[in-house]
């Protein structure tokens, strides 16, 4: 399991290698005040809905030959979770935390990569803390752009996304395993 947090924390974590949240960490960067409420209310549904979609697939659909519409069974169930979840959110913090598109491509990650139940935890659980933990990271981007102060012909959000790409393709350039395997030969 340690090699499996290290994995989906550090080198293939769902920003830089799958690009899941990409967008919505660079919003989420600007408004720090309700990140901890979104990110608590991201990980409860995230982490019971892969483990019951999980656990599904299991039981049900791959004895029934129907394992590939686990999707369309994690976004029902999703839905149901993150609006119980959301009431109680608004009810106790007075704040909207709706979150659906990298939610639920977070539990299809991790019911798809995952061959057991605690593997599926631990992947979506650390899915989640990894698009928190970039946050620091993409604010010091943020600051260097600032401190560089580019021409007005570029927008900031631009080039965040850029030293993104560029961070990404670091990661991926030592391992040509992605390349198509005929294009070397």
């Amino acid at each position: 399991m340690i090699s499996d947090f290290l994995y989906y924390f550090l080198y293939t974590s769902s920003i830089l290698i799958y690009g899941i949240g990409v967008n919505r960490t660079v919003v989420s960067s600007e408004a720090k005040t309700k990140n901890f409420v979104h990110g608590i209310k991201m990980i409860v549904t995230v982490c019971t809905t892969s483990i019951i979609t999980y656990l599904l697939e299991a039981v049900l659909l791959s004895k029934a030959g129907l394992s590939e519409i686990f999707p369309l069974i994690a976004v029902f169930i999703f839905s149901i979770i993150a609006i119980l979840v959301e009431v109680i959110v608004r009810a106790t913090a007075k704040i909207n935390t709706a979150d659906f598109a990298v939610s639920i491509m977070i539990v299809i990650l991790a019911v798809n990569e995952s061959s057991t139940l605690l593997q599926s935890f631990v992947i979506s659980l650390v899915s989640c803390l990894s698009l928190f933990v970039f946050i620091p990271l993409l604010n010091a981007i943020k600051k260097r752009i600032e401190l560089s102060k580019p021409t007005s012909d570029f927008n900031n959000q631009s080039l965040v996304l850029i030293s993104i790409a560029i961070i990404i393709l670091m990661l991926s350039c030592w391992n040509i395993t992605w390349l198509n395997p005929g294009a070397l030969q």
